[in-house]
């Protein structure tokens, strides 16, 4: 436990395949509720000094457990300092969401939302519009995330990117989601500029959103 904290200097790279499977065997036994095992597991991972933007999704997701098994083992003190470092790593990453991962994104994403830090939380979620630009729940996730940071202009870009996304979309879930958005603060955009007529044709053609 005492190097835990020390495993973010740079050092020689390991193959990230071998930290990758520590990680998921993690996730395993934290799912099955053994935390020691999957803390075990992961401080194993990130001893491997994986130098700094190497592996770095998997580094964030093996804080992640990290944290939250010492947590779940009353280890409030290691979890203070893995969820440091922890914070710092996943600030880069939303700076820098270059070769970054969906699924290390949620991750963020939800660890900010779960302490409704609202800043940090809308940069993970526009981060995952971003890597998955075609699925507009994800831009819907990120809307009342966005709006509670109280930043109107960064909300009206959301809705202008998802318009653009979706505007000329046949399905009609799509289209629902993309109106929810922009009417979740309606006096920010325009909604004339909506495709409220496709919903319509669906609405006409027997179809119920």
């Amino acid at each position: 436990r005492d190097g835990v904290v020390t495993v973010w200097d740079a050092g020689d790279s390991y193959a990230n395949r071998e930290l990758e499977t520590l990680v998921r065997q993690a996730v395993n036994h934290m799912m099955g509720g053994k935390f020691k095992r999957a803390a075990e597991a992961v401080t194993e991972a990130l001893s491997l000094r994986i130098a700094n933007d190497d592996a770095r999704d998997l580094q964030i997701l093996a804080s992640l457990i990290l944290v939250t098994c010492h947590s779940a083992q009353g280890d409030a003190a290691i979890a203070e300092q893995v969820g440091i470092k922890l914070q710092d790593l996943m600030s880069r990453l939303i700076e820098d969401p270059s070769g970054a991962n969906l699924e290390t994104a949620r991750f963020v994403a939800n660890y900010w939302t779960s302490r409704r830090s609202w800043p940090e939380a809308a940069g993970a979620h526009r981060m995952i519009a971003d890597l998955a630009p075609e699925q507009s729940y994800s831009w819907l996730q990120a809307a009342p995330v966005i709006a509670l940071t109280g930043d109107a202009d960064a909300y009206a870009e959301h809705c202008r990117g998802m318009l653009a996304q979706f505007r000329e979309s046949d399905s009609i879930d799509e289209i629902e989601r993309l109106l929810k958005v922009y009417l979740l603060l309606a006096d920010v955009v325009p909604v004339e500029k909506l495709p409220i007529e496709r919903l319509e044709e669906h609405l006409a053609g027997g179809e119920s959103a």
